[in-house]
């Protein structure tokens, strides 16, 4: 993966509305207006747009949307709406979390370690709610692994997972092992 992407990357330029805009009324209320979308490596982005007539104060605070393939994604651990209000450094942590979120398709044994954390997978279907909890690996096969999950474990082939490097902002967090003891760097053969 290249070097995380941060607010300072952003190129913001005139919002598409403003281009295209025939109303003299709507070429008002767009005049302020800006927009900078960036796309990372694993099939999502963010749409960051500032302006008093987005959630912005169109001073200093943005409105951020996170993408998946283009298009508004509401279905991700990060948020299940767009961002409102918020300074540079938080759209720079919110889009090193978005460019944390796991390429499903690439995962497999050998990309999961016991004691990585994952979510579930949107791509299956999981509602939002479902995807509000964060479960520790306890076991990984060569087509499925275990994880701990409410209630005890749970075991699904790996694209039904997402996975998760921060823990912050979950409902839950299912751990296996103690929190004093990092199992993580351990790889079973």
């Amino acid at each position: 993966m290249e070097s995380i992407k941060t607010f300072k990357d952003l190129e913001f330029e005139m919002h598409p509305i403003l281009l295209n805009a025939k109303l003299q009324d709507t070429k008002e209320m767009f005049a302020n207006s800006k927009r900078a979308v960036m796309e990372f490596e694993n099939g999502y982005g963010v749409s960051v747009v500032f302006g008093d007539i987005f959630y912005s104060n169109g001073i200093d605070t943005y409105e951020v949307a996170i993408l998946k393939d283009g298009s508004i994604c509401y279905d991700t651990y990060i948020t299940d709406d767009v961002v409102a209000y918020i300074t540079e450094d938080e759209v720079t942590e919110i889009m090193r979390k978005v460019q944390e979120l796991a390429q499903n398709s690439q995962l497999h044994k050998h990309s999961v370690m016991e004691g990585d954390f994952f979510i579930l997978s949107s791509e299956k279907g999981y509602t939002p709610s479902q995807r509000k909890e964060a479960m520790q690996v306890m076991e990984c096969c060569d087509k499925v692994m275990t994880v701990k999950c409410k209630g005890g474990c749970m075991t699904k082939e790996y694209d039904h997972f997402e996975k998760v490097t921060d823990l912050s902002g979950f409902k839950s967090v299912h751990r296996y092992y103690g929190e004093m003891e990092d199992r993580r760097s351990y790889h079973p053969a």
